[in-house]
């Protein structure tokens, strides 16, 4: 008897608690702070279901199998074409076909695929979901070119070479021989011309144009040919730096117009020395 009469107590007292205005609160505070919790880690059960499933999902589904790679291209002579090849033919070395899914791609090595191309200065690749590649690509342009066999090949403001055809209106590089195609040149000589090149077109771009020829097999002096209707060379030496340069480029211009005009043909114009010595 004792034993159910402390039950009812308890019963009793409970009641009293829910009928009371605290203790209503104090139960509905508990079962919110039950529930939250619950809630909680029902969420984090969701998300990481999520996380571990999506990626699967997204790497499988063919919704994001690739469809179409749209390449632009900016200056340079490298075209859309040869970057297209490039590109499809490493998806179908690395994935096994052309069109892989856009999420099972390596940004980092196609973009290294295309940059590797000795023609190419720059490039960036992006996606474009769901099924879109956009690759935009800034050419190399040559400043001067050489000849090595029958092949032409361009060297541009970085010194990297990389192969071109025979463009007319760039000085044609001769006396070297020792080159590697995608790689800056190291050569004291090719920096020498770039220094010359610089300094006449700034001076006077005609002056610049009419250099159809530059020889460095001597690495004491670097031969210009200019005016290849009416051919001299132009033995500038080796230390194109000189303070003197502009003076003597100045004093070339006259020269050349000069023979222009008088209809001359000389062999050379020698300006290394303080005297410009002609033939």
């Amino acid at each position: 008897m004792s034993r159910h009469r402390g039950l009812a107590n308890k019963l009793s007292v409970r009641k009293d608690k829910w009928r009371s205005k605290k203790g209503r609160k104090r139960i509905a505070q508990t079962l919110f702070q039950r529930i939250r919790k619950i809630s909680f880690w029902v969420i984090i059960g969701v998300i990481c279901a999520l996380v571990i499933q999506t990626p699967s999902y997204l790497m499988d589904s063919p919704h994001f199998f690739i469809d179409s790679i749209v390449v632009r291209v900016k200056g340079g002579s490298v075209t859309q074409k040869e970057l297209l090849d490039r590109l499809e033919k490493f998806f179908l070395k690395k994935y096994s076909t052309m069109h892989p899914n856009i999420f099972r791609i390596s940004m980092k090595e196609s973009t290294n695929v295309i940059a590797s191309y000795s023609r190419v200065l720059r490039v960036t690749i992006k996606r474009q979901l769901p099924k879109k590649i956009l690759i935009e690509v800034e050419g190399r342009t040559p400043s001067m070119m050489l000849r090595v066999a029958s092949k032409y090949y361009g060297i541009d403001k970085d010194r990297v070479i990389f192969p071109i055809v025979y463009k007319k209106g760039l000085p044609l590089l001769t006396g070297i021989s020792n080159i590697e195609i995608g790689k800056p040149i190291v050569h004291q000589e090719i920096e020498d011309v770039f220094l010359f090149y610089k300094i006449i077109n700034a001076l006077d771009r005609d002056l610049s144009k009419s250099i159809f020829m530059i020889n460095i097999a001597n690495p004491r002096n670097i031969v210009l040919m200019m005016n290849e209707k009416n051919p001299v060379a132009v033995y500038c030496g080796s230390y194109l730096e000189e303070k003197r340069l502009v003076q003597k480029l100045k004093e070339l211009k006259v020269i050349l117009e000069y023979f222009k005009k008088t209809d001359q043909q000389r062999e050379y114009v020698d300006i290394r020395f303080d005297n410009i010595i002609i033939k």
